[in-house]
């Protein structure tokens, strides 16, 4: 067996120091006794912590070694925004289902289709366009389009920077359509609520138009600029350079409506046709405000309904009647869909 040679303890200097100057023989003195045992301790202790750091210095500095462990990141919370991907229509239910039950008619299939092609592009370039006027009317009164008068769309542009507007209408060289400035107004200026967009459809041979005896409609779509009313901290159209003021003056008579913000924003998702659009925040009480509560059941008029809705109108056209969370659309008597707008399920009538 190999012996391992036992290393003595070297002693201070120090201590040889007292101990030569000590005139009394120091193995049996108490004061040599704790002289000794401080010394072996001081040796052994420096000993120890040199090991220790050389052992710690292999894997960290030995400045990093006296520092405590830093904590843990805090993850930080993401600020809330409104996600352009949730502002994209997305189809809800099937064409087929729609027109089946007729509420709505398969030549204005196109009309909704060019309408989720410019809020996608517009989105594409972090603009947001929610249904305004006529076509907001009708989604929340017929769950699409106006069953009569034109086939027009019309969309508030949550921003008033032409210049962004204007790149994105022109990067849509793909669709077959025209666009020009609204100039249309009364009073001082030159400009109007925004832009005016006309789509043609496809070219398509006299004898396929005879034979599905469905003319295509004229498609044209309005761009209204939407903005804060600086002075009230609410929102109204405000066009290009104020434009929509002279507008508003021309055909109703009135400054732009104001609307409270949050009737506004954020913007939610609603049915439109076959698709989901984004709309206003409460659609309800935004059109309370431009067409006052009637709504719901007055008819024709160019902003405020002339009549109520008659039978003329209910039993030919998809009308929507609301029972708190359930949709029900009927045409006269017949159940044509149901809706629960708290789960999105539906049921067809019979």
């Amino acid at each position: 067996m190999k012996r391992t040679a036992r290393i003595k303890p070297r002693t201070p200097n120090w201590v040889s120091g007292i101990m030569s100057k000590s005139k009394k023989p120091c193995n049996l003195s108490l004061v040599c006794f704790v002289l000794l045992s401080i010394s072996w301790v001081v040796i052994n202790v420096g000993n120890w912590n040199h090991a220790t750091i050389v052992q710690i210095w292999d894997q960290q500095s030995p400045v990093e070694a006296t520092k405590a462990p830093p904590p843990p990141p805090i993850p930080s919370t993401p600020k809330p925004q409104v996600q352009q991907s949730l502002l994209i229509p997305q189809r809800w239910i099937s064409n087929d289902m729609l027109i089946n039950t007729k509420i709505i008619k398969e030549e204005d299939l196109l009309v909704y289709s060019h309408g989720v092609q410019l809020v996608e592009a517009f989105a594409s370039h972090g603009i947001t366009l929610l249904l305004y006027l006529g076509s907001l009317l009708g989604a929340r009164r017929h769950l699409g389009m106006l069953p009569w008068g034109d086939k027009d769309l019309d969309f508030i542009v949550l921003s008033t920077n032409k210049t962004a507007i204007d790149n994105v209408l022109n990067s849509l060289n793909s669709l077959n359509y025209t666009w020009r400035y609204n100039k249309d107004g009364k009073g001082p200026g030159s400009w109007g609520f925004g832009y005016h967009i006309d789509f043609k459809e496809p070219s398509r041979t006299r004898v396929e138009l005879m034979s599905t005896k469905r003319w295509p409609p004229k498609v044209y779509i309005d761009l209204w600029l939407f903005g804060s009313a600086k002075e009230t901290g609410m929102m109204k159209c405000l066009g290009i350079e104020n434009g929509c003021k002279r507008w508003a003056r021309k055909y109703i008579n009135q400054e732009p409506h104001l609307h409270e913000t949050k009737s506004i924003l954020p913007p939610r998702m609603i049915p439109f046709g076959p698709y989901l659009f984004p709309a206003p925040q409460d659609p309800d009480a935004f059109l309370d405000t431009y067409y006052t509560d009637t709504w719901r059941e007055y008819c024709n008029g160019f902003r405020l309904g002339k009549e109520k809705c008659a039978p003329t109108l209910t039993d030919k056209y998809p009308f929507v009647y609301r029972n708190k969370e359930i949709v029900t659309v009927k045409r006269g008597n017949q159940v044509l869909l149901t809706l629960d707008d708290t789960r999105s399920e539906f049921e067809v009538g019979k």
